[in-house]
């Protein structure tokens, strides 16, 4: 339900992947009706060189990045209800469902999205962004490399700044009632007035809210407090992106040092310092704002996204529960169509739907009125049932050990096979002796046994070697 998930596993050769990046289960064009599958994608910023590389290589856009599951519930409460506000210049239309899958994702706004689809340059993005976020088995829309990647490195930023997208202290409930109440004073003065063009702009604005209220139900949504993570260790550890950089560069170094590979008279400092500005160069800004608290932030997410208990008031048929209805939430990627975590998220997307409904006919038959408040949602959205699941201490210097078993569970788990997947290529580099490539260079670097060594120090140590790199205890213990 949000980015980051995980499914199916390309080609390495064909389509090589980034750090945290997830798979998506294909699914077909959800404005057809047909029935999207659940998965979703993961991915918390997008280098330069990353996104010509997807840019590059169409196989890869179809196996990633989609919140399908956003789709297929919006598609399932509205019975695949069309858009009648967001046509294409082909007569076709976004499904309720797609614009819940795209809201805060790929989109910034609802009004922006009503910006793309007014011009025919717009369309075109929206068709090449609902193939790659969806991925579609039809041929890919026609689009200049620049603009894919310009999309793409979009994704990454909206990625690295969606605290909206989690629960904790209700931002994701406050960014959902926002949008719908909108919807519902649009759908109470369409009502009023007979607009139809008015409704139809309601729907369109409810259907943005719902990915939102959709995210609170999302295991991995629920409890994790998103925004104070990311500020306490941009605050307490603003450099800790750099120190881990400056570290697997002077890894890597030493083993090429090790086997003989690096000339006697290159300052092993100067390689460095080089190695880093190219990185920062192919990344730009995405590494600038990243800190170790994403990585704190990505391992809590996967750690309840496996299971959380939580509680509403209300089970799924709307009654009310003494003491509560306990159940247990579904993180992304993990939901199964009728378990009891998709009838719960789509019984309040359904009531919310029929909110605006309800909005319109008030406003036809008492004009004198207002709109009413929004509620039908709320009593199903859950809570943390904290008696059930695990603590997480998430401060770097007093994590505890369930906190360091899910870090140490993303890095080996996710963060390695990853990495794997795109080694160096060439693996073995060829330079003259200042360091430019040169087919018959007497330098030869073997930079794919260096990743690899590197690859496994992860493997193996895990949190440890992340301690190493920014010179203190996770735990604070010795």
């Amino acid at each position: 339900m949000s980015k980051v998930e995980r499914s199916g596993s390309p080609d390495p050769k064909v389509a090589p992947q980034a750090p945290f990046a997830g798979r998506v289960s294909a699914c077909p064009l959800a404005h057809r009706a047909e029935p999207l599958t659940p998965g979703t994608a993961r991915m918390h910023r997008i280098p330069r060189e990353l996104a010509d590389v997807w840019v590059a290589q169409s196989t890869v856009v179809r196996a990633n990045f989609a919140s399908a599951e956003h789709a297929l519930l919006g598609n399932a409460a509205t019975g695949n209800e069309l858009l009648k506000e967001l046509r294409f210049n082909d007569g076709t239309s976004l499904a309720f469902g797609e614009v819940v899958a795209l809201a805060g994702d790929f989109v910034g706004s609802v009004d922006e999205l009503r910006q793309v689809m007014a011009t025919e340059q717009g369309q075109a993005e929206l068709r090449w962004t609902r193939w790659f976020a969806f991925g579609q088995k039809e041929p890919e829309p026609k689009l200049p490399p620049e603009i894919k990647r310009r999309i793409l490195e979009r994704y990454g930023r909206m990625a690295a700044d969606n605290s909206n997208h989690f629960n904790q202290n209700g931002a994701a409930l406050s960014a959902y009632a926002r949008g719908h109440t909108e919807a519902l004073q649009k759908a109470f003065k369409a009502g009023k007035t007979g607009d139809d063009a008015l409704f139809a702009s309601a729907v369109t604005d409810e259907a943005y809210s719902q990915h939102f209220l959709s995210d609170t139900f999302a295991a991995g949504h629920i409890r994790a407090p998103v925004a104070e993570i990311r500020e306490t260790y941009r605050r307490e550890l603003p450099d800790s992106v750099g120190q881990a950089l400056r570290y697997v560069i002077r890894r890597v170094i030493q083993h090429l040092a090790e086997r003989g590979d690096v000339p006697w008279y290159w300052p092993h400092s100067l390689i460095e310092r080089k190695a880093i500005e190219t990185i920062q160069r192919a990344a730009g800004t995405l590494v600038d704002a990243a800190t170790l608290g994403d990585l704190i932030v990505f391992s809590w997410h996967d750690a309840d996204g496996r299971g959380l208990d939580v509680v509403s008031p209300v089970d799924p048929s709307g009654a009310s529960i003494p003491g509560g209805f306990h159940w247990r939430a579904a993180g992304d990627g993990q939901l199964t169509v009728g378990s009891t975590a998709w009838r719960m998220t789509l019984a309040a997307m359904k009531a919310s739907r029929a909110e605006l409904d309800a909005a319109r006919a008030l406003g036809a038959a008492h004009p004198e009125r207002g709109a009413t408040a929004w509620g039908a949602a709320k009593p199903y959205i859950p809570s943390p049932d904290t008696a059930r699941n695990q603590v997480f201490a998430w401060r770097w210097g007093a994590m505890n050990d369930n906190m360091v078993d899910a870090v140490n569970k993303t890095l080996r788990e996710v963060l390695v096979p990853q990495l794997r997947r795109y080694p160096p290529d060439p693996p073995v580099m060829r330079l003259d002796r200042f360091g430019n490539p040169d087919p018959k260079g007497a330098v030869v670097l073997h930079v794919g046994e260096a990743f690899e060594a590197l690859v496994r120090e992860m493997e193996v140590d895990g949190l440890a070697m992340v301690e190493r790199a920014v010179a203190k205890s996770a735990t604070g213990r010795a």
